[in-house]
C-alpha cells in the first residue's frame, strides 16, 4: 500500500509541475510584448488634431505605451469612393492594436473593430497627445458593444 501511495504522490507532483509549466508558457505566448493603440490623426505628430471621421482620417498614429514611441501610417483608404471606414478598420485590426481612439465611427467600422476585440474610444477631440495621455489616465469612455 505504501508503494502505491508513493507512486500516486509522485504522479500528482509531476502533473502539477507540468500543468504550471504549460500555464506559464501559455501566458508568455498570449501576453503582448507591447501595448499598442491607434489614434486617428490629420498629421504626423503628437500635436496633430484628431479628425472628425475615423475612416477618412489621413493618418493614424500607432502609439506604443510600453516605451512611449510611435509610428505614423498613412490611411490608404481615406479617399476611397466607398467602404473607407470598414477597410480602415480591417487595416487597423491587422496591426494588432488593443484600442482605437477617434471621433466618429460608422456602424460597420465599429463592428469590425469590436469583433477583433479592439477597444474603441469615440467622441474624442483635441490632439493625439491629449488623447494618449487621457487614455493612460483612464479618462476616456469606451464605446458600448
Amino acid at each position: 500500500m505504501g508503494k502505491i501511495f508513493t507512486v500516486f504522490a509522485v504522479l500528482i507532483i509531476f502533473f502539477t509541475i507540468l500543468a504550471c509549466a504549460q500555464k506559464r508558457e501559455f501566458e508568455q505566448k498570449v501576453k503582448p510584448k507591447a501595448k499598442l493603440i491607434a489614434v486617428a490623426s490629420i498629421g504626423d505628430s503628437l500635436n496633430s488634431v484628431i479628425p472628425q471621421r475615423f475612416g477618412r482620417a489621413e493618418k493614424f498614429i500607432i502609439y506604443n505605451l510600453k516605451d512611449d514611441t510611435f509610428e505614423v501610417i498613412d490611411n490608404k483608404y481615406a479617399y476611397s469612393s466607398s467602404g473607407a471606414g470598414t477597410q480602415t478598420a480591417w487595416e487597423i485590426a491587422d496591426r494588432k492594436v488593443e484600442a482605437v481612439i477617434g471621433q466618429n465611427f460608422g456602424s460597420k467600422s465599429l463592428n469590425v473593430l469590436m469583433s477583433a476585440n479592439i477597444k474603441v474610444f469615440r467622441n474624442v477631440t483635441g490632439t493625439v497627445k491629449d488623447a494618449v495621455e487621457n487614455y493612460k489616465k483612464g479618462k476616456l469612455k469606451q464605446a458600448e458593444y
